[in-house]
């Protein structure tokens, strides 16, 4: 049986560091039949350059340069548009991937109809590729109550990070991600929220991604506040803003789902207790310190 077409989209702004190692850990995966799109946020460094030689030696490589700047989520919405496999996966400009980690997701896609993501458990690197720290929760959320499949998101899935998972493109399509991407914090989740709604999560067991910190000066505080400033710009709003803003796009995200009103109440109920339960333990914890 002929291999599926996997496209691998890097949504890049000033790599110049770590690009070519990023595209060289892509290229050289042992499933063959892949496409990678790069989509260029306007660099100011070398990003372009150096993919340009890439698209020159390896004919799989695409490369696109925006028109104008965008969000960095919207970016990565751009390469989906851009591409044609029947799978996708997401890959920083900066983050490496065993030479197995595709085949190893593909397998576990073509084997299981209901599964529409799959992924591994990953570490971090520092800028040399040394491991800083591993992350080992395990998820699967077959034969899982959707009450507890989001539980499992909005407590324990963010800290495994799935995003840069292998996805069946015809679920992405479904929730028509690049009209209605969600422009606000946690778009990620988001996103993770509405595939979640329409099949399982599996994670493979084995260490075959490597996140790169790429920002290694950078404190908690100051990511989240770059993170605002690339969604809403130089606007400034109150805390609980951000909060509400994030509670509506779920509700928005929900209205819009391809499936009954009597699961789209219960969701929506779901969502209310554990995003109340998530905040009221942020709460706490302010208190208690």
């Amino acid at each position: 049986m002929p291999q599926k077409l996997i496209s691998i989209g890097m949504a890049v702004l000033n790599e110049e560091r770590w690009l070519s190692q990023a595209l060289d850990s892509v290229l050289a995966q042992d499933y063959q039949n892949i496409e990678v799109i790069i989509c260029d946020n306007l660099s100011t460094d070398r990003t372009a350059e150096i993919a340009g030689e890439y698209v020159k030696k390896d004919s799989r490589v695409k490369y696109f340069l925006n028109k104008e700047r965008v969000s960095s989520f919207k970016n990565y919405s751009l390469t989906f548009k851009h591409s044609s496999g029947e799978y996708f996966m997401f890959c920083g400009g900066h983050d490496l991937m065993e030479k197995n980690y595709v085949s190893s997701c593909a397998d576990i896609l073509d084997r299981e109809p209901e599964v529409v993501l799959a992924y591994s458990l990953y570490d971090y690197i520092d800028g040399d590729g040394r491991t800083v720290t591993t992350m080992s929760y395990i998820n699967d959320t077959r034969n899982m109550h959707t009450l507890f499949k989001l539980h499992r998101l909005f407590f324990c899935i963010q800290k495994s990070n799935p995003f840069s998972g292998l996805i069946k493109s015809a679920v992405i399509k479904k929730i028509n991600f690049v009209k209605n991407f969600r422009n606000v914090l946690n778009d990620d989740v988001i996103f993770l929220f509405q595939l979640l709604l329409l099949g399982e999560f599996v994670q493979i067991s084995k260490i075959l991604f490597h996140y790169r910190i790429n920002r290694l000066n950078e404190d908690y505080l100051s990511s989240i506040s770059r993170h605002v400033r690339d969604i809403y710009g130089k606007q400034k709003y109150p805390p609980s803003f951000y909060t509400i803003h994030r509670f509506y796009n779920y509700f928005i995200v929900i209205l819009g789902m391809p499936i009954s009103w009597y699961k789209k109440t219960i969701i929506f109920l779901c969502v209310f207790i554990l995003t109340t339960l998530h905040y009221l333990k942020v709460i706490l914890r302010k208190i208690l310190k």
